[in-house]
């Protein structure tokens, strides 16, 4: 049986990070390197020693935003190209491997530091 709980989990943080832009209040978390930061080791996704840089801030700001986009095209809103090009250009730097199981299958960050977290 696929590990379902697993899965959720992986879920609940692209949809922490889709959220850290509220629109409607004209906030963004990622402010800066400090606050990605400590929002991505509250996450778990990179350890309290690594650092972000400006270029890391936003590198995850555009990835986020093509996510948004993404969610809006999936709404019925529409098609932006551009959305997959940065897509695109995140995945190639963001190694992923695969770990198999005797019930599933999932995906795993080969990186660190951003390259990592956003894989």
């Amino acid at each position: 049986m696929p590990d379902t709980n697993a899965a959720r989990q992986g879920l609940d943080v692209v949809v922490r990070f889709h959220n850290t832009r509220d629109v409607e209040r004209d906030q963004d978390d990622f402010t800066g390197p400090e606050p990605l930061r400590d929002w991505l080791v509250a996450e778990g996704l990179i350890g309290p020693s690594e650092q972000i840089s400006r270029n890391d801030v936003a590198r995850a700001v555009e990835f986020r935003e093509a996510l948004r986009a993404l969610a809006f095209t999936n709404h019925g809103g529409p098609v932006d190209e551009r959305t997959f090009g940065v897509l695109n250009r995140v995945t190639e730097t963001a190694p992923l491997g695969i770990r198999f199981e005797p019930e599933s299958a999932r995906l795993l960050p080969r990186g660190t530091g951003i390259a990592g977290a956003l894989a």
